[in-house]
């Protein structure tokens, strides 16, 4: 343990969570599941809502990835649930969880519940003046309607790289 005799374990909660994100960009699966534990659970034990919210998402990404999207649906609608009663950044807490759970909505063929979560991450993007990540958002509801509804593969590595950095970045320092 990082944190001990140091600080109440929240560097290291941070730590863990970059890694996890780190691993699910780099497409190593079994260690962001692992390294998404360890955060998510340092979060909770620190009363962490939002932080809690990150580190499921990055949980989910690695459950995406091995094809179990029902438990990523699971750990989504949590991360939302923690996200929609933030008092932090939504465009972290809230919008990147709905983004996450668009992915498992569409691999299961649920274009609906897709569609309306990108929509509202798309809405809180915008508020926050995220531009690019709103534009992907809409590119992607965009794919989806041209689709006849069936639905755009989305994964967080899409965003533009200067998001994906922003989004790790963002989460070290508001957390």
């Amino acid at each position: 343990m990082l944190s001990r005799g140091f600080d109440t374990g929240r560097w290291e909660a941070v730590a863990e969570g970059n890694i996890a994100e780190l691993h699910a960009d780099l497409g190593n699966l079994r260690l962001t599941i692992e390294h998404g534990i360890r955060g998510a659970r340092l979060r909770r034990r620190l009363g962490d809502k939002d932080g809690e919210a990150c580190a499921l998402s990055a949980i989910a990404r690695g459950m995406q990835g091995i094809g179990d999207h029902d438990r990523a649906i699971v750990l989504c609608r949590r991360a939302v649930d923690l996200g929609r009663r933030s008092i932090g950044s939504h465009d972290e807490t809230l919008a990147w969880p709905l983004a996450v759970l668009a992915t498992s909505w569409d691999a299961l063929g649920r274009t609906d519940e897709a569609l309306a979560c990108r929509r509202e991450a798309a809405a809180i993007y915008t508020d926050r003046g995220l531009d690019a990540e709103a534009d992907t958002m809409r590119q992607h509801i965009r794919r989806s309607l041209s689709n006849g509804g069936r639905g755009s593969s989305w994964a967080p590595r899409c965003l533009p790289e200067s998001a994906n950095a922003e989004h790790r970045n963002d989460r070290d320092g508001g957390h």
